[in-house]
């Protein structure tokens, strides 16, 4: 996604945009931390509802 967005959106500045990268990383991260927490906390309440 990142090399698309600095092909495509941000292809006429001359300098590479290595933050892009990083960036997104952090954000696609975060995302997958938040995503696993909200499932963990599915798997638990439907848990202790089967008590």
């Amino acid at each position: 996604m990142a090399y698309l967005l600095d092909r495509t959106v941000f292809a006429s500045s001359q300098y590479q945009n290595e933050a892009i990268y990083f960036g997104l990383i952090a954000i696609f991260g975060g995302l997958g931390l938040v995503l696993s927490y909200r499932i963990e906390k599915k798997e638990l309440y439907d848990n202790d509802l089967n008590k």
